[in-house]
């Protein structure tokens, strides 16, 4: 949450909309009030799902910190001239590059 509240409150301030994906549903208030535009909860199904029906078309950016299955769904939900950044793997499982290149 220390990341991604750090994220809620500079999008207030350049003036972007993020989503935070949490899989805590005690954080979704304090995301919010920090500037987060939505919140979706992981645990409430389909990350790619929640994701589309807030923006249809995609995200234009997702910054990823867990890796496998959760960040491959992350970045099925890019535009497709989307950036991904993949800064950790809480999950200990990395990102199939390979995978998500052919999804494209």
């Amino acid at each position: 949450t220390s990341i991604a509240g750090l994220f809620a409150q500079i999008s207030t301030i350049l003036g972007f909309r993020l989503i935070v994906i949490t899989r805590n549903s005690r954080k979704i208030e304090k995301l919010q009030k920090l500037g987060a535009w939505r919140v979706i909860d992981a645990s409430n199904g389909s990350i790619y799902e929640q994701i589309s029906d807030v923006c249809d078309i995609g995200v234009d950016h997702a910054i990823d910190s867990v890796g496998g299955e959760s960040g491959e769904l992350l970045a099925r939900a890019l535009k497709p001239e989307g950036t991904f950044v993949s800064y950790g793997l809480l999950s200990g499982i990395p990102n199939d590059w390979r995978k998500l290149h052919d999804t494209y």
